[in-house]
C-alpha cells in the first residue's frame, strides 16, 4: 500500500506487528554496524533516526495515543479527529516518523510487514500574529552604537620580526657549536 509522504509538516504513525524485544532492535540503526530494517520497511532509502520515535501503547494508559499525538508529538486535533478511536484503539507497539524523519524529495512511502500504517497526520499551522512593538528600544532611533567593550589590540610587529628572530637563534647556536 503506497502512501503519499505528504508535505514536510507531516507526522506518520505505523503499528509494528513486533514483539518487544524485535521492536526496539527494529526501532534504531544496529550501533556498530549501521545497519537499519526500519527504512527498508517502510520503502525509502533512509532516514533520520532522530526524528523517529516508536512507543508501546500500553506505556500510555492514562493519556492514549490520540492525546499523545497531539500533545506530545504536536498533530493537529482536527486532523487526527476522524481516526481519533481507532488510534486509541491500538495495542502493541507503534512508530511515529515526525517531520524531518524522510529524507528530502521524498514522494511516497510503501510500507510493508511488520508495518502497518494507522495514519498521516498534519501539524496546525503556527499562528502569526502582527502586534505593534511596544519596548522603547522599538521607537525611533536607538542613537549611535555603544563603544566597544573589548580593549583596542595591542600592536603587532610585523611577522618578518619573527623570523628575524629565528635566524638569530640559528645563528648563535650554529656559532656555539663552531667555536
Amino acid at each position: 500500500m503506497t502512501i503519499p509522504a505528504g508535505p514536510y509538516d507531516t507526522v506518520h504513525v505505523f503499528a509494528a506487528d513486533l514483539d518487544d524485544g524485535a521492536f526496539w532492535d527494529f526501532l534504531q540503526p544496529e550501533p556498530e554496524t549501521g545497519r537499519w530494517e526500519l527504512p527498508a520497511a517502510l520503502g525509502v532509502p533512509a532516514l533520520e533516526a532522530g526524528h523517529v520515535d516508536g512507543t508501546d501503547v500500553s506505556d500510555l494508559d492514562g493519556i492514549g495515543l490520540s492525546a499523545f499525538l497531539i500533545e506530545g508529538q504536536g498533530v493537529d486535533p482536527a486532523a487526527l479527529a476522524p481516526d481519533r478511536a481507532r488510534v486509541d484503539a491500538l495495542t502493541g507497539h507503534v512508530i511515529i516518523l515526525r517531520p524531518g524523519a524522510l529524507p528530502e524529495g521524498t514522494e511516497t512511502l510503501d510500507p510493508r510487514p511488520p508495518l502497518r500504517h494507522v495514519g498521516s497526520y498534519a501539524l496546525p499551522e503556527a499562528p502569526v500574529t502582527i502586534e505593534p512593538l511596544t519596548a522603547v528600544t522599538a521607537e525611533g532611533d536607538m542613537g549611535p552604537p555603544p563603544p566597544s567593550e573589548f580593549p583596542a589590540e595591542a600592536p603587532r610587529f610585523p611577522r618578518s620580526y619573527g623570523w628575524i628572530l629565528v635566524i638569530l637563534v640559528l645563528i648563535v647556536l650554529l656559532v656555539g657549536v663552531f667555536l
